[in-house]
């Protein structure tokens, strides 16, 4: 590794499993110590073994990031037991709600206790986090702030009515950040995620005879992996993009730049 983050601290939201482990040990590979966190405390000690293994460093911290409380101690914990902080990734979401099986719906099936339920999970949290992570990074040399997004945030999907207003609150206070705090050193940008074969019912859904074809053809380049997003993630962070705020970079292998239509050509 070029070590991008070396002498950097990192806090990722949602780093025990899936594309934020993916994101917390690529960013430990390029010298950052990072914070973990999560809800399983297991899950999370692999993690950090993981990044151990590999000479990197890296501490755990068990929360809830829809408790307020919560959040704000992962952040004061990073800062404090490295020193600094100088870059937070917002990973953790409660997509759960959203996604099949979840409790969203087209706009007049959602109630309001479901509307503040993904509302809550999806945006909120990532407001207390940047939030906290700020206060920090003002009092330091500034920092960089990645949250996550979905194309959902600019792209209707049905029966998503309530996550993807979250998304595109995510966007929105991410360029608010951008604007308000450049001056304290600050920058705020959003990765845009497609489809990112990140779990095991994802990969049910690319083996799958009915439903994997139809994945594949989404994409111009190929299927994305929590690689591809650990990358994106990494130089969004990293001084590569220091002249880069309020920016939204789209990690979708193509979905979204074609407009749906027969071939005319």
């Amino acid at each position: 590794m070029s070590e991008r983050l070396k002498d950097k601290v990192a806090v990722v939201t949602g780093s025990t499993r899936a594309i934020g482990r993916a994101i917390a040990i690529r960013f430990a590979g390029e010298g950052a110590s990072v914070v973990v966190t999560g809800r399983t405390e297991a899950d999370g000690a692999t993690t950090v073994a993981m990044i151990e293994r590999a000479g990197g460093q890296a501490t755990f911290v068990s929360a809830d990031l829809e408790k307020h409380s919560d959040v704000q101690r992962v952040v004061d914990h990073g800062a404090e037991r490295f020193g600094r902080l100088d870059v937070l990734v917002n990973c953790g979401a409660a997509t759960d709600l959203a996604g099949p099986g979840g409790v969203d719906a087209a706009l007049l099936d959602v109630d309001t206790a479901r509307w503040d339920a993904i509302m809550r999970g999806c945006a909120t949290t990532v407001v207390w986090s940047c939030q906290a992570a700020l206060r920090h990074m003002i009092e330091g040399d500034g920092g960089s702030i990645v949250n996550i997004s979905s194309a959902a945030a600019t792209h209707g999907i049905p029966a998503r009515a309530a996550y993807q207003t979250s998304k595109a609150a995510v966007e929105a206070i991410t360029r608010s950040i951008a604007v308000d705090y450049a001056a304290q050193g600050v920058r705020a940008n959003n990765l845009v995620l497609g489809f990112i074969v990140s779990r095991p019912s994802h990969e049910a859904m690319v083996a799958d005879p009915a439903t994997g074809p139809g994945l594949r053809a989404m994409h111009l380049t190929r299927l994305g992996r929590p690689d591809d997003v650990a990358a994106a993630a990494l130089f969004l962070a990293s001084d590569e993009a220091s002249f880069i705020t309020g920016a939204s970079l789209v990690v979708d292998g193509g979905t979204t730049c074609r407009m749906p239509g027969p071939n005319l050509a």
